[in-house]
């Protein structure tokens, strides 16, 4: 390891899983003794007492052992009883010690192991004239496994060129524990052939870990990473794992999650932290893997992949992406400009661009069936141009007419801030819909970590067209809802009234007070009410000091519990009533609750007022300051106050 992390560790990992999990148990015995010299028993043991072999099918089906003895005198033929055999595959023989030898092998053959298979074989001697009492190693066990392991994986290196038989591997578990930065590099990967989904990493942190040095690793032997990926939905490490691996307390292991919870019987270990397989590559959730170090904490395991960035790509061209942003993948075509009307904001803003990805030539040559591959999963992606804010777009996918969430574009931000944190916008594509006139986001927006949810509300972009309903007089300041309340636009005028084909809901009401848009509105399918949130056009100046441009309001953004008081629509006399107030959002009041109505029909009109502010009395008896709902804050500048609006 570089030199300046082999004596100073950032221990930086998170809580400790397991505090003592040891690759082998220690027993303590009482009156042990030793071997006597002038016994006449050979006293025979074996010089490993547990193997665990995996052997390619191609392999010969029979293993040696050796066996030994400390009394060598004359020959000797060594029967064995067999304690453990499954499926009586294995045959074992005696053992023939040479005159003088003090070793010899045993023959194990095992002609009828099926591939694939895990057999156990257990051995022993218990005949006093040949191994002594106190012998530790007079009992030898095999679990063997006939396995085909085959080369997968490629990676393109920097020149293009395919390099078959490794994987490109992010390291998150090393840098968990020791505070080093995540590496991306190859390593070999092989898949079992009677188990597909069941892979091996071999030497992954050895001579190319990138932050090791010559001395750190064990190059004695292969050192295997297991993950067991047979269910993509399911994936996990199923045992400890030796890295081969020291940096100064002992060789590293890695675990998973989900591994120690099956191996302990916890529950609570598994939920949530399984692994995926998709799109030709294996990640894990944060924090379900386990790293420990076999003298540190008598190999405590601790939490890793913290942020979530261990990746194993085995097959890059079925990845979707292309290139990070989209921006540099797709050339961007205008579908149309609409109105884009935001629940959770309570605005509209006119002239949004929605647009619609087109693939570029040089990438397809370079990454020829990248589009095909992307499409695949995603469709077509489609961009909402600055809808909340200015250079913040949303961007999403819509294959077969649905709404799809392209990888890496869960959580964007809008732009805009609630409680001095940026909001970033999830889309829920259950709850999407997308026509060619209408388009309905999910969203719920929260901060970036995620921890803090805002709500969740659905939000349009539309292309929208108005069918002229008829004309009518439109009365101001008509019956004030309080006593103290002032009529700040009077007299009546012909307006017209147009309802949006696309969005039934919605109406717009011109000509109307000084504003270019006229009134817009909506009426209820649900309810029956009518809301409204609309620019009158007009600034409010009072004795030389302009308090800001001035919003006619529904009842409902005026005080949450006012909705029952909101205007209604009476179809026998064509009335559409508007319960509102004059409400200036930069000076936080307003000018009391009026009702302003629309009448539909051929009517006879006064003379149209003048469209201008007025104020009767001292400014302060008229103007009220209250409380309206807090909403988020955008950070364009909009004519719309933060309010409920359609």
């Amino acid at each position: 390891m570089k030199n300046i992390f082999k004596y100073v560790y950032s221990l930086l990992a998170g809580a400790l899983v397991l505090t003592a999990v040891s690759c082998s148990d220690e027993y303590e015995y009482e009156g042990r003794g030793t071997w006597d010299a002038d016994k006449d028993y050979a006293d025979i043991y074996f010089n490993i007492t547990d193997s665990v072999i995996e052997l390619d099918p191609a392999d010969p089906t029979s293993i040696t052992v050796t066996v030994k003895r400390k009394n060598a005198a004359g020959a000797l033929s060594v029967p064995f009883k067999v304690t453990k055999n499954t499926d009586d595959v294995f045959e074992v023989g005696n053992a023939e010690f040479a005159e003088g030898a003090e070793e010899t092998t045993l023959t194990i053959n095992f002609p009828q192991a099926a591939v694939g298979t895990t057999y156990n074989l257990q051995i022993m001697l218990d005949d006093p004239a040949l191994v002594s009492k106190y012998s530790s190693a007079a009992t030898y066990n095999l679990t063997l496994t006939r396995v085909k392991w085959n080369d997968v994986g490629f990676y393109y290196d920097e020149d293009g060129n395919k390099v078959e038989g490794y994987a490109m591997y992010t390291d998150d578990v090393l840098t968990t524990f020791y505070g080093v930065g995540n590496q991306t590099f190859p390593t070999r990967v092989q898949e079992r052939d009677d188990m597909p989904g069941y892979f091996r990493l071999i030497n992954t942190y050895g001579a190319n870990y990138p932050w090791n040095d010559p001395g750190d690793w064990d190059e004695s032997k292969d050192y295997y990473i297991f993950i067991d990926a047979t269910d993509p939905e399911k994936v996990y490490i199923p045992k400890l794992c030796n890295l081969g691996v020291n940096w100064g307390y002992g060789f590293m292991y890695i675990y998973s999650m989900v591994g120690l919870g099956i191996e302990r019987e916890k529950p609570d270990y598994i939920e949530g932290n399984y692994g995926t397989y998709a799109n030709g590559k294996i990640t894990f959730p944060k924090n379900a893997l386990l790293m420990g170090m076999e003298n540190y904490k008598n190999l405590g395991l601790y939490d890793s992949n913290s942020g979530g960035n261990f990746c194993l790509v085995i097959n890059p061209d079925l990845d979707p992406y292309i290139a990070t942003p989209l921006n540099d993948d797709f050339a961007w075509e205008k579908v149309f400009e609409g109105a884009f009307i935001s629940e959770k904001l309570g605005t509209t803003k006119d002239n949004v661009a929605l647009y619609r990805g087109v693939a570029k030539e040089d990438v397809e040559a370079d990454n020829p069936g990248c589009y095909d591959r992307f499409a695949e999963l995603y469709g077509t992606p489609y961009l909402i141009e600055s809808p909340y804010a200015e250079d913040k777009n949303i961007i999403f996918g819509v294959l077969d007419g649905e709404v799809k969430v392209i990888e890496g574009l869960e959580n964007q931000n809008l732009g805009i801030q609630a409680v001095g944190e940026d909001v970033y916008g999830v889309i829920g594509a259950g709850g999407s819909t997308f026509t060619d006139a209408v388009i309905k986001l999910k969203i719920t927006f929260q901060n970036e970590k995620g921890d803090i949810e805002y709500g969740t509300t659905v939000e349009t972009l539309a292309n929208l067209t108005w069918t002229e309903l008829g004309t009518g007089v439109y009365t101001y300041g008509v019956a004030a809802l309080s006593e103290d309340a002032e009529s700040y636009y009077e007299g009546t005028e012909d307006a017209t009234l147009f309802q949006c084909n696309e969005l039934p809901e919605q109406y717009i009401l011109k000509p109307w007070a000084s504003s270019e848009e006229g009134l817009k509105f909506t009426l209820s399918a649900e309810d029956g009410k009518i809301r409204f949130n609309q620019y009158t056009g007009d600034a409010f100046v009072y004795e030389g000091t302009n308090y800001g441009d001035v919003y006619f309001i529904d009842l409902e953004a005026y005080n949450p519990e006012y909705t029952e008081f909101l205007g209604e629509y009476d179809e026998e006399t064509k009335t559409y009533e508007f319960c509102g107030s004059y409400h200036i959002p930069s000076a936080g009041g307003g000018f009391g609750l009026v009702k302003e109505t629309f009448v539909l029909g051929d009517t006879d009109t006064p003379a149209a007022a003048p469209k201008a502010l007025r104020s009767k009395g001292n400014l302060k008896s008229v103007f009220q300051r209250h409380q309206l709902p807090s909403r988020f804050q955008p950070n364009s500048a909009l004519k719309q106050p933060v309010l409920k609006t359609w």
